[in-house]
């Protein structure tokens, strides 16, 4: 299993180039620029965060949506956590 999303089947978000080298990979919401961004926590957990959409200036994280994921299971969480907040 991968631990990368495909985010052609994501509604409502974007991929986007991730800007620092902690981060595995970013994606926006297309509505209003919320950033979503998997982040390295070590060599074999990750973080999934949310971020402002000019994260790049200052990097500020909103809110940790899970902390200590596991690297087999990143993935899927990012994507549902996206998939039930694109409406939102």
């Amino acid at each position: 299993m991968s631990n990368q999303i495909e985010a052609d089947g994501i509604c409502g978000w974007t991929e986007i180039v991730p800007e620092f080298d902690h981060q595995q990979q970013t994606f926006q919401r297309r509505r209003d620029g919320l950033v979503v961004a998997i982040e390295r926590d070590g060599r074999r957990s990750h973080n999934i965060v949310t971020l402002p959409e000019n994260y790049y200036q200052d990097n500020k994280i909103i809110d940790c949506i899970r902390a200590g994921i596991k690297s087999e299971d990143v993935a899927e969480t990012a994507r549902e956590w996206m998939e039930q907040n694109n409406r939102q």
